[in-house]
């Protein structure tokens, strides 16, 4: 599934100026926030998380490093679809998350 992934992902994802940079995690950094795109493989299925979070923030006295991450799972982005995709039909999980990105993940992304 990680070689799938990367066949399917890596050219649309790149037309966005997103590289991998793990299995199945792409980022993007721009004006100092990292947006992220992560592919999750788990025992029932796969799903797609998005995310972004500055590099950094300056403190007055020192640099100091925060953990703010606002992002979730794709599917949350619209509420009728599902959590996980099958591995039975993995053309089709991946068509919807191709559609979910391109309407709900990766606007923020431009």
């Amino acid at each position: 599934m990680k070689k799938l992934i990367k066949l399917e992902f890596e050219e649309f994802l790149g037309t966005f100026g997103f590289s991998r940079k793990l299995d199945g995690v792409y980022i993007k950094i721009h004006e100092s926030i990292v947006h992220n795109i992560t592919f999750e493989l788990g025992s029932i299925g796969f799903t797609c998380a998005v995310a972004m979070q500055p590099l950094y923030i300056k403190d007055h006295v020192e640099t100091t490093v925060l953990h703010l991450t606002f992002g979730n799972r794709l599917s949350r982005f619209n509420t009728v679809q599902k959590e996980w995709w099958s591995y039975d039909e993995p053309m089709k999980g991946i068509a919807e998350i191709k559609e979910l990105l391109s309407k709900n993940g990766l606007p923020w992304a431009s």
